[in-house]
């Protein structure tokens, strides 16, 4: 099992308001972040689309490429919770918005050549039978337009008090497959998995040929090894099926974001000898 690790910079050090430069409070922030990651032997970033893309696509991927780091995946959960933009909103004007956002990610990925994260854009529906049938639409739009992009997008399942559409791993399994999409893959997440799945064993295995990705954080969103999380199991069965993809932390920064890389770091490196 040869996987690379990701940490996510929005959690960390700030997303970007005006361009790349806003993060941790230095004048070069964005690439005091990327070096200091690099550094404590991170090999790649999630970035929230949030960032001011033209400033992100150049400049950031110049300091990117300086260290050596890449993007592993780009999350599109801040439209939600900053624009309330969502793929299952009863406004058809927001679901819209929500769409066009997801496929400028679509065209941000190709140019990084990374991959498109849909988690907390689907949203909380209200109207939840049209929902699935909007959800739906959503997905075959933006697994055809990954295609034509040449990237991939991950689907990615969260618990049920964020939102109520997709909470488990076999549920976006089974939508991938009964809908044929070719360019999308589940996303897993230790954290809403401890809320959602009976085994982790189970659910992981049962989704073997489609899990593309994976983030960690324990039981209260800190770092791996903060919380009560068997993540023995989890990257055992990892192993099992071969999984080669990222690892990627999603947490939050906690105790302090830089002490919060190092301990997700340390038990990356040290907690399993991936």
């Amino acid at each position: 099992m040869l996987s690379k690790y990701s940490i996510q910079v929005s959690e960390f050090f700030g997303y970007c308001v005006k361009g790349i430069s806003k993060g941790i409070g230095e004048e070069k922030d964005f690439e005091n972040a990327i070096s200091f990651l690099r550094e404590l032997g991170y090999d790649g970033v999630e970035l929230p689309l949030m960032f001011d893309v033209g400033a992100l696509v150049h400049q950031g991927k110049e300091i990117l490429s300086t260290y050596g780091m890449k993007v592993s995946a780009i999350a599109t959960g801040h439209y939600y919770y900053f624009k309330n933009y969502f793929l299952t909103s009863s406004d058809q004007a927001m679901r819209t918005k929500a769409l066009d956002a997801a496929i400028i990610g679509l065209s941000v990925c190709r140019e990084l050549s990374s991959s498109l994260i849909i988690g907390s854009l689907r949203g909380k529906a209200s109207e939840t039978e049209k929902a699935t049938i909007w959800l739906q639409d959503s997905l075959r739009i933006l697994d055809k337009r990954a295609k034509d992009f040449g990237v991939t997008v991950l689907l990615e399942p969260i618990n049920r008090y964020e939102t109520n559409c997709i909470n488990t791993i076999s549920e976006a399994y089974e939508l991938i497959k009964s809908l044929g999409l070719n360019n999308t893959g589940v996303m897993i997440d230790s954290f809403h998995m401890n809320i959602e799945e009976k085994r982790f064993k189970e659910a992981i295995e049962g989704a073997k040929d489609l899990i593309w990705y994976v983030q960690l954080a324990d039981s209260n969103r800190w770092p791996p090894s903060c919380g009560h999380i068997d993540f023995t199991e989890i990257i055992t069965t990892l192993k099992k099926i071969g999984y080669k993809g990222w690892l990627a932390i999603e947490c939050l920064p906690k105790p302090s974001p830089k002490e919060a890389a190092r301990i997700a770091m340390k038990f990356l490196k040290g907690f399993i000898t991936f």
